[in-house]
C-alpha cells in the first residue's frame, strides 16, 4: 500500500507535468490509493525530499498498462528510462502477456520517448466529460442495483461479449469509491456498469449491455441515471470510450457528453 506521502507526491508531480505540457495524465489514482501490501506496481525517483519522476503498473487480466511522468526540469537525465526498465524487469517475473503503453495525446515528452522504443500502436480512447443539461425523463422501466456476488459470472460474460475482454473480474468491491451496479427489470439482467469516484471526479466504467438487448434504448437511460446519481452528489462525471466505438460515441454525445482529451496505448514487446 502506498503512504499518503507518497500519493501526495504523485499527485503534486501530476499537477505539474499537465501543467507544463498541456496534457491529461492517466495516472489511475483509485488504484494507486488501493494497492496491495503484497503488490509492487510503482517506481520512484527522488532528488532530496521532491518526487522527479514516477511510473505505475496497472494491470488488467492478461494486459498491463504502464503510465509515468518526470518533472519537467529533470528530463533528458535518463529518469524515465532507468524507471522504465525497472519496471519492464519486474514485469517479465509477473503473469502478464501484453505490455501497453499509455501516452497522452499531444505529449511531445511521450513522443520522445516512444521513438527509443520497439513498440506499434495499439488503440486510442476519447475521455470525455459531462456538460449539465437537461436529461429526459425515464421512459424504460429498468432499475439499478447493487451488483452481488453472485452476479460475478454474468459480469464477466458481458465483459466479455462487449468488450472483448480477457480479464476476469474476482470479486465485487462495493465502496463509496467504487460503485458496481446491475441494469435490469427484474428478473432479467440487461447490464452492468461501475462508478469510480475520485475526490469530486466520477468515472463511468465498463458500461455494458446484453447484446439481445441492445438498440433499445437501455444504454442510454442507464446512464442517464447514473450520471444524473452522481450529478446531485455534486459531482463532475467523465467516461472513457474507444475512439472506434461510433455506437457509443453516439449515445454519449447526445446525452451532453463532450472530448477534452485523447489517450493513446503503444504495445510494447518484451
Amino acid at each position: 500500500m502506498l503512504t499518503h506521502q507518497q500519493i501526495s507526491g504523485i499527485k503534486e508531480l501530476t499537477a505539474i507535468c499537465e501543467d507544463h505540457d498541456k496534457i491529461t495524465l492517466k495516472l489511475n489514482f483509485d488504484l494507486l490509493e488501493n494497492r496491495s501490501n503484497q503488490e509492487k506496481r510503482d517506481f520512484f525517483h527522488y532528488e532530496g525530499d521532491e518526487l522527479i519522476g514516477f511510473i505505475g503498473l496497472y494491470g488488467f487480466g492478461d494486459t498491463v498498462e504502464i503510465c509515468g511522468m518526470v518533472h519537467p526540469q529533470h528530463r533528458r537525465k535518463k529518469i524515465f528510462t532507468s524507471l522504465y526498465l525497472d519496471a519492464i524487469a519486474l514485469i517479465k517475473d509477473l503473469p502478464f502477456t501484453n505490455i501497453l503503453l499509455n501516452a497522452p495525446d499531444r505529449s511531445p515528452f511521450a513522443i520522445e520517448f516512444l521513438e527509443t522504443l520497439p513498440c506499434t500502436f495499439s488503440f486510442s480512447e476519447y475521455q470525455m466529460k459531462w456538460e449539465p443539461c437537461p436529461i429526459p425523463q425515464q421512459v424504460k422501466e429498468i432499475s439499478l442495483r447493487l451488483a452481488q456476488p453472485n452476479d460475478l459470472p454474468i459480469i464477466n460474460v458481458l465483459n466479455k461479449v462487449c468488450f472483448q475482454s480477457t480479464h476476469t473480474i474476482s470479486e465485487i468491491r462495493q465502496t463509496n469509491t467504487e460503485i458496481t451496479y446491475m441494469i435490469e427489470k427484474n428478473p432479467t439482467i440487461y447490464g452492468t456498469a461501475t462508478i469510480v469516484r475520485n475526490g469530486n471526479q466520477s468515472w463511468i466504467c465498463g458500461l455494458a449491455i446484453d447484446p439481445s438487448y441492445q438498440s433499445r434504448g437501455l444504454g442510454s437511460e442507464a446512464l442517464r441515471r447514473l450520471v444524473w446519481m452522481e450529478y446531485e452528489r455534486g459531482q463532475k462525471v467523465f467516461l472513457e470510450v474507444s475512439t472506434s466505438n461510433d455506437q457509443a460515441m453516439n449515445i454519449y454525445f447526445r446525452n451532453g457528453f463532450q472530448t477534452f482529451n485523447t489517450q493513446h496505448y503503444f504495445e510494447v514487446g518484451q
